[in-house]
C-alpha cells in the first residue's frame, strides 16, 4: 500500500498528460447534462480513490475515460426526472454568438441522437484526439468495431444535420421558449 504522499504523486505522474485531452472529453459529454468542472471533479476523485487497484498505466487512461463516461450516462438518467433546463449553458453562449449557438445546438442534438458506443467513439476521436488504437483499449473493443462506430456515428450525423435545415428555427425556438 502507497503512502498518501506517494499515491498523489504516482496518481499526478498519470493524469497529468491526459489533463487536456480528458478535460475536453468531459466538456463533450457533459453539455446539457452536468458542470464540466463537476464531471472532472467527480471522476478525478472515483479514479483516485481506486488508483491502487489499477494495474497499469494504459489500464489508467481507460478507467479515467470509462469512469466519466460512467458518471455523465448516470447523471443524464437522473436528469430524465427533473426539470432543470439542460440547455442553460448553451444560453450563455448565445450572448456571444447566436449564429454559433444554433450550430452547436443542432450538433450537440445530433450528437445527444448517438448510440452511447458510437458517441463515446466520436467524441474519442475527433473530441479528445484519441488515436483508434487508444480508444480500443478504452472501449474494450477491435480496431473494426471502434471504425465501424465512427463512421456509423458520421453518417447519423450528416443524416440529421441535413435533416436539421428544415426545422433550425423550431429547434432554437423550442430550447428558449
Amino acid at each position: 500500500m502507497l503512502k498518501q504522499s506517494d499515491k498523489q504523486k504516482t496518481f499526478m505522474q498519470a493524469y497529468e498528460p491526459l489533463c487536456d485531452s480528458f478535460y475536453r472529453y468531459c466538456r463533450s459529454r457533459s453539455i446539457g447534462i452536468m458542470d464540466t468542472d463537476d464531471l472532472v471533479n467527480d471522476t478525478v476523485l472515483a479514479v483516485y480513490e481506486k488508483f491502487e487497484k489499477i494495474s497499469s498505466p494504459s489500464a489508467f487512461k481507460s478507467y479515467l475515460y470509462s469512469t466519466a463516461g460512467n458518471i455523465a450516462a448516470n447523471a443524464l438518467r437522473r436528469k430524465k426526472f427533473s426539470s432543470d433546463d439542460p440547455y442553460a449553458e448553451l444560453k450563455l453562449i448565445a450572448q456571444d454568438s447566436p449564429e454559433l449557438l444554433t450550430d452547436y445546438i443542432i450538433v450537440s442534438k445530433a450528437i445527444s441522437n448517438l448510440p452511447d458506443q458510437q458517441k463515446e467513439a466520436l467524441m474519442l476521436f475527433e473530441v479528445s484526439g484519441f488515436s483508434i488504437a487508444e480508444i480500443c483499449d478504452i472501449q474494450n473493443a477491435g480496431e473494426s468495431a471502434v471504425k465501424q462506430r465512427l463512421r456509423r456515428a458520421r453518417n447519423s450525423i450528416k443524416e440529421l444535420m441535413e435533416d436539421s435545415r428544415i426545422t433550425n428555427k423550431q429547434v432554437v425556438l423550442s430550447i428558449f421558449l
